[in-house]
């Protein structure tokens, strides 16, 4: 019984479209932010650290939150038939060392090291995620 609520929560939580990872993240990187400022803005400056290293931490956190943001908005780089051709040319100048293969799910003539992603729906370049 345990194993099935852990195998579901699992499934649940990495295998599916699911938030959760995201907030978590989000919620990490905001609740060490806040530490940060609520703790170390208070030591500085001192005899050994200038007042400036207050802001490289608060810099960093907030260029993290807002290069995740991009990624999770990004386009994960979906192949379809107006960009097939060009991930096809990526291939270079050996076309057997990446032979045609095509993707059971969605018909298309896989351009290499393409996948399709079942959380997505969709044949994904380059699958990495």
């Amino acid at each position: 019984a345990v194993r099935t609520v852990v195998d579901g929560v699992t499934d649940r939580c990495c295998n599916r479209r699911n938030p959760a990872l995201q907030i978590f993240y989000v919620t990490a990187v905001a609740v060490c932010l806040a530490l940060y400022w609520t703790h170390v803005f208070s030591l500085l400056p001192n005899p050994w650290v200038p007042a400036w290293h207050r802001f490289p931490g608060t810099l960093a956190a907030v260029a993290s939150l807002a290069a995740f943001a991009a990624v999770c908005r990004s386009d994960p780089g979906r192949v379809t038939d107006a960009n097939c051709a060009a991930h096809h040319a990526m291939a270079g100048e050996f076309p057997e060392l990446w032979p045609r293969k095509v993707c059971r799910t969605c018909g298309f003539d896989r351009p290499p090291r393409s996948k399709h992603c079942s959380m997505c729906g969709f044949c994904v370049a380059r699958h990495d995620h």
